[in-house]
């Protein structure tokens, strides 16, 4: 099958964004506001925050608002690198309508999750499969797409590199809507209608533990092929294969 396509003026689920921040909080909970201390003007214009540890130093916030909905400005480890797109499409569409009229995108945040090279994966790193016990390199499981926790990219299209990724379910991020936003153009590729439904699958697979077809699948009484035609809504049909 074609796995990839060409991306469209809509940001859609299973884009492929090059340059993404995804961040994860780690203990312990650190809190950043700005300091009233002015450097002297021979050091520039400087923007200084004064670090406050929670639950630690609570009592020096007076109006500590991180149990709130605006939440605060705090300290996280970031990782910048290919994202894949989770969001869907309606929701992109509505919270685009909502920024050209309201001028802004205030906290709106989409899904993606973040992509890794498999060739990181060192090659003689090994799991156990939980059936016939024996060892089975990583990166074939990866390959075959059969652990629920990743989704197997082969190289993108237009790249001379070969090199193959994948997805890690585990580390889904919400990220600032204008990252995408300001990412549009860059895109390196979309999923294939086919590609997605087998996306959509796996993370079924990964939240729920439970497999999904949408291919036709034999009978167990007559052995049969039963066709099954599913179409998950809000996919991006308009994106022209990649040839």
């Amino acid at each position: 099958m074609l796995f990839y396509a060409h991306p469209t003026d809509l940001i859609s689920p299973g884009d492929v964004f090059p340059k993404i921040p995804v961040s994860i909080s780690v203990p312990p909970l650190r809190i950043a506001r700005k300091s009233k201390f002015s450097p002297p003007a021979k050091f520039g214009p400087q923007e200084l925050r004064r670090i406050y540890t929670i639950p630690e130093d609570s009592k020096q916030l007076a109006d500590l608002r991180i149990e709130e909905k605006q939440g605060e400005e705090t300290l996280v480890t970031t990782r910048v690198g290919p994202v894949l797109f989770l969001s869907w499409g309606s929701q992109v569409e509505g919270d685009e309508r909502d920024i050209m009229r309201k001028g802004k995108a205030q906290n709106k945040g989409w899904l993606g999750a973040p992509i890794y090279s498999l060739h990181d994966v060192p090659e003689q790193a090994t799991i156990e499969d939980p059936d016939t016990h024996e060892s089975i390199p990583i990166r074939a499981v990866i390959r075959d797409n059969a652990s629920h926790n990743y989704f197997y990219l082969p190289p993108f299209p237009g790249t001379a590199d070969g090199k193959e990724h994948y997805v890690d379910f585990r580390k889904i991020s919400v990220v600032g809507v204008e990252f995408f936003r300001n990412s549009r153009s860059s895109r390196l590729a979309t999923l294939s209608e086919e590609t997605l439904n087998l996306l959509f699958s796996r993370l079924m697979w990964f939240f729920t533990r439970a497999e999904y077809f949408f291919r036709p699948i034999s009978c167990v009484n007559c052995g049969e092929r039963v066709p099954i035609d599913i179409r998950f809504e809000g996919q991006n049909l308009d994106a022209e294969p990649w040839e």
